[in-house]
């Protein structure tokens, strides 16, 4: 699962669809008592509400394709967002092989991480979008190990792969302890990664949660004495650990 980071701009946003207008039109799509239309089609689909905390015109989003219903094209393929007053606001069309697993929005709403994987593994791919849905990155991580600091930076759980081997020694192949997992921040207005924790070859790092009012973050660390012990999980030790988030610039 290597990918390059991409900074492909895509025009898309509340204000700036356009671009997509010759392939796909947004306001055939609406939201109407909790049920998705295309046209005068109601779509069996499961719709998803964005947390009240955040903030933020986007208040649903939802994931369509022709799987879902035949009315829908396949050029239409991908995640639709909706406002509170069931208009469509935009689109992000499908680019991944694998579906979409969840979507983490900044506090803000101006920007999200949108997860794509199996389902069945617990890595993914984070692809984040900022202002006007433009693709910033795509960053490889664990799921559900993510969460904003604040409404520009998030710190995740990272599968590093800047190490000398795609799996440890001795370790089982499949496990989450064959990768080499760091904890990371991503800055959205600098377009940069920070590694917080790194990963080592006795060590793993992996992201609990946001404390102190984004001053800090709780992480586990995972650790062995020696590379062959990932294989014995009694062998493994774990503890917790607080990691300082950066100032911000």
């Amino acid at each position: 699962m290597k990918k390059m980071l991409l900074g492909v701009t895509i025009a898309l946003g509340i204000l700036a669809f356009a671009a997509y207008a010759e392939t796909s039109d947004i306001s055939v799509f609406s939201l109407k008592d909790g049920s998705i239309y295309r046209g005068g089609v109601a779509l069996d689909c499961y719709v998803n509400e964005v947390p009240s905390e955040i903030d933020g015109p986007i208040r649903y989003w939802s994931v369509l394709g022709p799987d879902v219903s035949d009315a829908v094209l396949e050029n239409e393929t991908g995640v639709w967002f909706f406002a509170q007053d069931g208009a469509c606001l935009t689109f992000v069309p499908l680019e991944s092989e694998y579906g979409y697993q969840d979507i983490v929005f900044s506090p803000d709403g101006g920007k999200f991480v949108l997860a794509t994987g199996s389902g069945m593994r617990p890595d993914v791919f984070f692809e984040v979008y900022g202002e006007g849905t433009e693709k910033l990155a795509e960053l490889i991580g664990v799921i559900g190990q993510l969460a904003w600091v604040d409404p520009l930076r998030f710190v995740f759980t990272l599968i590093d792969e800047d190490m000398d081997d795609d799996i440890r020694e001795g370790a089982f192949h499949g496990l989450a302890y064959d990768m080499y997992l760091s904890v990371a921040m991503y800055d959205t207005a600098a377009m940069e990664m920070t590694v917080l924790k790194k990963a080592t070859g006795t060590q793993n790092f992996l992201f609990d949660e946001v404390i102190e009012d984004g001053n800090a973050v709780t992480v586990t660390e995972k650790s062995v004495k020696a590379l062959e012990d990932w294989a014995d999980d009694e062998k493994i030790e774990m503890r917790e650990i607080r990691v300082e988030i950066p100032a911000a610039g």
